[in-house]
């Protein structure tokens, strides 16, 4: 199991440079914000089985095995609308939801 505080991020605003007529990102202050809090529950079933040659271990794990929806980037746009006004569009990207595996290693 792994939980902590959400990672930091630095905010961004929509500046505008009126002498040539642009729109810019504008970072606030470093690490700022917070992203909502992590959580995972992970766990990982193996077994291990002598062979002729070294040993032969299975496996089966799964990450995220709650599913839950763990943000982790930021994505900022900028889109203008239809009477010409310019917005700084933020879109929070997730973590990988639950995430099975299977394997066999075979040390020798």
């Amino acid at each position: 199991m792994s939980a902590h505080s959400g990672w930091p991020i630095t905010g961004m605003t929509l500046g505008y440079d009126p002498e040539d007529d642009e729109y810019f990102p504008n970072p606030g202050p470093r690490n700022a914000e917070q992203l909502n809090t992590f959580f995972s529950l992970d766990f990982r079933l193996s077994r291990q089985f002598p062979v002729k040659y070294g040993q032969l271990s299975g496996f089966f794990e799964v990450t995220n095995a709650t599913n839950r929806k763990n943000q982790c980037c930021v994505d900022y746009d900028t889109n203008e609308t239809d009477d010409g006004t310019v917005l700084l569009d933020k879109t929070i990207d997730d973590w990988l939801p639950i995430l099975p595996a299977i394997g066999v290693l075979w040390e020798f």
